[in-house]
């Protein structure tokens, strides 16, 4: 074609063809329309092709998994107005038990980690519960009716390699954020109803009774399965737990004596700490057991205060009453222990709108100030000279244009994606090591970046198994100190303070989980919701 020459008229009608079909098709990628075609060729064309063909194909496949019930089960939630609405989600221990007899990836992980680590009552698996929500298509199309929340569930002795890969966890529920937001306490039941379901199904109690899988080859494993974390962003921990977060007077959960600088309270008693407290070990932290009693309390101040006093009351303790919330779930009382299974995203925490983009917004500020001319510019030069991997959805260089700054500025705060962000650290650490701090500028600023930089580069290296609690509780309190040390008090926001609690996080549960495996692209589910909506 390129050279001029005409293709043959049976070729060209072939690859009209081709067009026509893959126009008429939007919705299905080149690749799977080749992917098709070359089965259909290899194959046969399929007796059976129509939409209900296809639907009857695929029932029929899950309908024969039925180890411990059908593999999609149906629950009730209770409306806001009293009524109720069915609920559909996936059957775990039935999913389990396909997935281990198709000898595949998941069997292979599952025999690892049980000859590694054999779960039994007193010491069972633990459960990682993860939800999202989830936007089909374009995130920034004003129609926002297709936005569903997600629940995805996976098992922390996988470890944090197998963690990182999305096969490594099992999407349970799909629903409708339209739907979700009629539910009385909306994702907090949600997650009480699923969860109950995991653990207590009537067929199989993974707590107590452990669910049998059995292999192609009839070998044989009994897992028993308790719930370990909950691994979510700030937004998701706060409805699944009904907290006010930075909106109550007491933001942190985990913290007892920490309000909000704006409260207007003062530590004169010695007992209370204002936001600006970031010393952790004079701050009373919180148990599960006392975070019960403030929710005991809580059911009494709701029957005996008025409205107006009631509300000055959910407003101190940090929650919001509902007696359909996750909380209130007494059959799972003792299975739920927040203060102990709650785990801060670290990629939230630093790289998605966290302490990296403000971190560095203020660093280019002060650069900007001290320094007379456009470091925006300098920067975009300096990164243009590495060779990196390179897309049109990613160029380093393209962060630093001038609308881009001009955006930065407007939001004030620097705008970029988490895999920007994890790009930018080390070269923008480089940059400022050679360029800006043999001339003297801004020293307090870098060393700031620096201490943040070696923090989430600390963080990174967790999964090898080489970094201790005590590493990250001393690089934390660094970067803590070497904020405050630039004058950035004032600009530290409620991320800043989750950083004091990674060693926490890392000393309980071993591992430090991201949500960055799912939410970076949510690709299974969108790809169903896609096709769905088209």
């Amino acid at each position: 074609m390129s050279d001029g020459i005409p293709l043959p008229p049976e070729r060209a009608s072939k690859l009209r063809r081709l067009e026509a079909l893959r126009r008429d098709n939007p919705h299905v990628s080149a690749s799977a329309l080749s992917a098709l075609l070359e089965d259909i060729e290899q194959n046969g064309m399929p007796d059976l092709t129509g939409k209900k063909h296809v639907k009857e194909a695929r029932d029929y496949t899950l309908d024969q998994h039925k180890a411990y019930g059908p593999m999609l089960e149906t629950v009730q939630l209770v409306n806001m107005d009293g009524s109720f609405q069915d609920m559909v989600v996936v059957n775990m221990c039935t999913l389990l038990q396909a997935m281990f007899q198709m000898d595949g990836g998941m069997t292979s992980l599952i025999k690892k980690t049980f000859l590694k680590t054999p779960p039994s009552v007193e010491s069972p698996w633990h459960l990682i519960y993860y939800s999202d929500e989830v936007v089909p298509g374009n995130v920034l199309s004003a129609d926002v009716s297709r936005k569903v929340q997600c629940v995805y569930v996976s098992i922390m002795q996988f470890g944090p390699l197998a963690l990182s890969r999305e096969e490594s966890w099992m999407c349970i529920l799909a629903k409708r954020s339209s739907q979700v937001a009629q539910v009385a306490s909306g994702m907090s039941q949600v997650t009480a109803k699923v969860l109950q379901h995991i653990l207590h199904h009537p067929l199989c109690d993974t707590v107590t009774q452990g669910v049998l899988l059995k292999d192609s080859n009839g070998s044989r494993v009994r897992l028993w399965i308790s719930l370990g974390a909950f691994l979510q962003d700030g937004s998701a921990h706060k409805m699944v737990f009904n907290l006010k977060g930075d909106a109550g007077t007491k933001f942190c959960v985990f913290c007892k004596n920490l309000v909000s600088q704006k409260s207007g309270l003062v530590d004169e008693a010695g007992d209370i700490l204002v936001a600006s407290s970031w010393d952790l070990a004079s701050i009373q932290q919180a148990t599960d057991e006392s975070l019960r009693e403030t929710v005991s309390r809580l059911d009494i101040k709701h029957n005996t205060l008025n409205k107006k006093d009631f509300a000055l009351w959910q407003q101190a303790v940090g929650m919001n009453y509902n007696a359909h919330d996750l909380l209130h779930c007494e059959e799972l009382l003792s299975d739920v222990r927040p203060i102990s299974q709650l785990i801060h995203d670290w990629m939230h925490c630093f790289i998605v709108s966290g302490c990296y983009q403000t971190v560095m917004y203020l660093l280019l500020s002060a650069l900007e100030e001290q320094v007379d001319t456009d470091i925006y510019q300098v920067l975009g030069l300096c990164i243009k000279q590495w060779n990196q991997p390179q897309s049109k959805k990613c160029s380093l260089e393209k962060i630093f244009e001038k609308k881009r700054k001009v955006s930065n500025k407007a939001a004030a705060t620097f705008k970029c994606t988490a895999s920007e962000a994890l790009g930018l650290l080390p070269l923008v650490s480089y940059f400022l090591f050679t360029v800006v701090i043999p001339h003297g500028h801004c020293l307090a600023e870098c060393n700031a970046y620096f201490a943040l930089a070696d923090l989430i580069e600390l963080i990174q290296l967790v999964p090898l198994g080489k970094i201790s609690p005590d590493s990250i509780a001393e690089s934390s309190q660094i970067f803590i100190s070497k904020c405050l040390d630039a004058k950035w008090e004032c600009r530290m926001h409620t991320k800043f303070h989750w950083c004091l609690h990674m060693a926490g996080h890392l000393q309980k549960h071993r591992v430090l989980p991201s949500c960055f495996v799912q939410e970076r692209k949510h690709k299974v589910v969108k790809r169903h919701l896609v096709l769905r909506s088209a």
